[in-house]
């Protein structure tokens, strides 16, 4: 949950929400860039098998149609002009399946995809070559992407060092690292201490990679703040059924919130950033809430449990109530996130 209402954070900086207090647009775009490594690092910590054959079809298999259809749906409403101006009458392009085109939002599904297939090739050769290779690929995403101005001269298109090969692979490793017991070995004021310091260096390589007022999309400093806020999640122990629905509407809220924000971008809620964030939250979770029953009816993909989860054959499916996930061996931890 709180992984989501960072992304609408994020977006609402983007669409220029925060335009006329530029600097606590900046300050809140750069502390909410944790969600998106926790969201592959909590994808990752269920992952049941490293096979990568398998891994790779039950992902595809639950993010796959969402993702066409999102795709449809965004690039259509682009092409209408719902969206941004700018998008009318945009042509297919064969990159939105890297960046979902109009659906700005949607490349993190095949990020995960494209990430989950490079760490289960490089687990092959052992869990040490797969951190020391996908580390290797977060640092040339960091310097091409927030440090691109600073070597190129220019900023780098997002493609190229954010959607798939160079930034993903490194969570989704450090997800599977988590599973051995780190939070447990780690004390919430050392947890908490860290995601302080670490939200501090956020903000600064943010203004040291010259990207104000928006926020630079990851750093150095953002592995040890999204690491730090994942394992403090890991250790709260505590069980809402309440969040545990939320959690698991929060996949659905996460595909039709950039529609709910185009929308509201057109109100007063525009310059009312607070409102714009709260009102969008809630919004996309309630149609997640509202669409869930039909698409269980319909045997949608991964519509009976959160999508981002997968499980090898024979294993039994989790179901939304911590409760039973946690006798299933699952932490609940994706519920507060």
């Amino acid at each position: 949950m709180l992984c989501f209402l960072a992304i609408v954070v994020l977006h609402a900086n983007a669409a220029g929400s925060f335009d006329h207090v530029p600097l606590t647009g900046f300050v809140a775009d750069e502390l909410s860039r944790f969600a998106v490594p926790c969201f592959f690092l909590l994808s990752s910590y269920h992952w049941k098998s490293l096979d990568a054959g398998p891994l790779t079809k039950r992902l595809i298999d639950r993010v796959g149609p969402a993702f066409l259809f999102w795709l449809i749906v965004y690039n259509l409403a682009a092409y209408c002009g719902f969206l941004d101006p700018k998008l009318k009458g945009d042509l297919p392009s064969p990159t939105w399946l890297l960046t979902g085109g109009a659906g700005y939002h949607l490349w993190f599904l095949p990020a995960l995809v494209m990430g989950a297939v490079i760490v289960a090739l490089f687990h092959r050769r052992g869990r040490a070559f797969a951190l020391r290779a996908t580390a290797s690929l977060l640092v040339v995403g960091i310097l091409v992407g927030a440090y691109g101005s600073w070597l190129f001269g220019g900023s780098t298109p997002h493609i190229l060092f954010r959607n798939g090969l160079l930034f993903s692979p490194f969570f989704l490793m450090m997800g599977v690292v988590l599973k051995d017991g780190w939070a447990s070995r780690t004390s919430v004021s050392v947890l908490a201490l860290s995601a302080t310091a670490f939200a501090g260096l956020q903000v600064a390589e943010g203004l040291l990679t010259g990207r104000f007022p928006l926020g630079h999309d990851f750093g150095f400093a953002t592995a040890g703040f999204a690491l730090s806020v994942t394992l403090l999640a890991l250790r709260w122990k505590g069980h809402s059924a309440v969040l545990a629905a939320l959690g698991k509407a929060s996949f659905g809220a996460y595909l039709v919130h950039a529609l709910l924000m185009a929308g509201a971008m057109r109100t007063p809620l525009a310059q009312r950033p607070l409102m714009l964030i709260l009102g969008v939250a809630a919004g996309s979770l309630i149609v997640s809430l509202a669409c869930q029953p039909l698409l269980a009816r319909l045997g949608w993909p991964g519509s009976r449990e959160h999508p981002l989860r997968t499980r090898g054959a024979g294993e039994t499916a989790p179901i939304a109530g911590p409760e039973a996930m946690a006798a299933d061996g699952l932490d609940t931890s994706a519920t507060k996130l």
